[in-house]
């Protein structure tokens, strides 16, 4: 949201893809001259190899983007991607392994209303599909962060009392990929 655009404009969303230049001291930001086809905000975006793929999030308006794309960077072109069973919003998403785990967020539940959503799923880009690996996550990880820690997956929950299912002072959760 940018204020500063007044009420009409503040949720616009550009969708020019910029990158930014490091090759001398003074860094600046050139168009890729590709656009994204689904502007969004609050999505979830992780790298495997060249691309960068971006699942869920909210468009200008108030809703959920269902499309789910991955940005080619070496074409600088985008191509549609399978969609996750729930489209999410203010989700963590990372590549241990080659592949994608979509945790956290909100997806809309029983009447449209926006609820936690605990599962995690993994996208794998060979087969272009995805599959549940937890549907219900514990119940003390909240707030939670994702992060690719070598070959596992690292859920961090920040600070929550939640009586003794978790840790006073915030907490993490491990898990090792089996090897493919």
């Amino acid at each position: 949201m940018d204020p500063s655009r007044g009420e009409e404009a503040r949720f616009h969303h550009l969708s020019e893809i910029l990158g930014l230049d490091l090759s001398n001291e003074a860094a600046r930001f050139v168009d890729s001259g590709a656009q994204s086809t689904s502007p969004r905000r609050t999505f979830a975006r992780a790298a495997v190899g060249d691309k960068s793929y971006l699942v869920g999030g909210m468009p200008d308006e108030f809703d959920t983007v269902h499309e789910c794309e991955a940005f080619d960077v070496a074409t600088a072109s985008f191509s549609p991607i399978a969609s996750p069973r729930k489209t999410r919003i203010s989700r963590e998403m990372v590549a241990p392994c080659g592949k994608l785990y979509l945790c956290g967020g909100s997806a809309h539940g029983e009447g449209g209303k926006l609820t936690p959503d605990r599962s995690i799923e993994c996208y794998d880009p060979a087969t272009n599909t995805w599959s549940v690996v937890v549907e219900e996550r514990p119940p003390a990880i909240q707030r939670l962060r994702a992060f690719a820690l070598r070959d596992r997956l690292l859920l961090v929950s920040s600070p929550v009392d939640a009586g003794d299912f978790a840790p006073r002072h915030g907490g993490a959760v491990i898990a090792r990929q089996r090897p493919a």
